[in-house]
C-alpha cells in the first residue's frame, strides 16, 4: 500500500494559530547542553501519513459476511482499492515522541561572537503516539489516539545563532519507524501492523536561556 504525507502550506495563519497547532505537520524540541559540545532532548514531530485513496494492491486472505462486493478470498491478486474498501491513515497525527543526543561543534564565528554557525549530529529514539483514521468496509470509524510501537532516527543539521541566543537550525532527519499495534477498529482483536524507513527536512526557530552562570 503506498501512502505520502500531508504537507501545509507555509504561512503564519496556517502554523501560528494556537486553536489550529495540530493542523499542519510541526516539530518541537527542547533541550539542555550539557558541555559545549553536548546536549541532551525530548522532542515531538506531528507527521502525517496518509492513504492514497485510489490505488491497485495485491490482496491475500478472504473477506465474508459484510454483505458486499469485497467478500471472497484472495491469494495475492490485484484489486483496486478505494476509499470505500479501506481508509486508514495517521493524519492528526504520526505522533513520534523521542529523546535525543546531540553533538554540537563551532564551525565559524564573527563580529565579537554575534554571529555563529554550528554543525550538529543526533541520535535519537522514542514512542509512536498515533491518531489512526481507519475504517473497513461497513466497520464505524475508529480515530482512537492510541501507543501503537517505537521509532529511532538520526539527524545531521546547521544552527545559526544570532548574538548568542536566537537560532535559526536547519535538519535533515531520518529513521525507522515500527507498528505492532495500530488501532483500525472499536472492536476488540482487530488491528494493523506496519513498519517503514522515513527522511524529513525540518527548519526550527529557538531561544537559547542560560540557566546559570559557569565562574572562570
Amino acid at each position: 500500500m503506498h501512502a505520502q504525507d500531508r504537507p501545509t502550506e507555509l504561512s503564519m495563519e496556517n502554523y501560528l494559530q494556537p486553536d489550529q497547532i495540530s493542523v499542519p505537520q510541526t516539530n518541537f524540541q527542547l533541550g539542555y547542553y550539557l558541555s559545549d559540545h553536548y546536549s541532551i532532548s525530548i522532542g515531538f514531530d506531528h507527521m502525517k501519513y496518509v492513504m492514497t485513496r485510489i490505488q491497485n494492491v495485491n490482496m491475500e486472505g478472504y473477506i465474508r459476511g459484510t454483505d458486499t462486493d469485497y467478500d471472497g478470498v484472495y491469494q495475492n491478486e490485484q484489486i483496486e482499492l478505494t476509499p470505500l474498501l479501506l481508509t486508514y491513515e495517521h493524519s492528526d497525527g504520526l505522533n513520534y515522541l523521542f529523546a535525543e543526543f546531540s553533538r554540537h561543534d563551532r564551525a565559524l564565528t564573527l563580529w565579537d561572537n554575534a554571529f555563529q554557525i554550528e554543525m550538529s549530529e543526533g541520535l535519537g529514539a522514542g514512542a509512536l503516539y498515533p491518531r489512526t483514521a481507519s475504517r473497513f468496509l461497513v466497520n464505524e470509524l475508529a480515530d482512537d489516539y492510541h501507543f501503537a510501537g517505537y521509532g529511532f532516527h538520526g539527524r545531521v543539521g546547521i544552527q545559526f545563532l544570532l548574538f548568542k541566543y536566537v537560532s535559526i537550525q536547519t535538519n535533515l532527519k531520518g529513521g525507522f519507524i515500527h507498528l505492532p499495534d495500530v488501532v483500525t477498529s472499536n472492536r476488540a482483536g482487530e488491528g494493523a501492523r506496519q513498519h517503514f524507513w522515513y527522511l524529513q527536512g525540518n527548519l526550527l526557530f529557538g531561544v537559547s536561556i542560560p540557566v546559570f552562570h559557569r565562574a572562570n
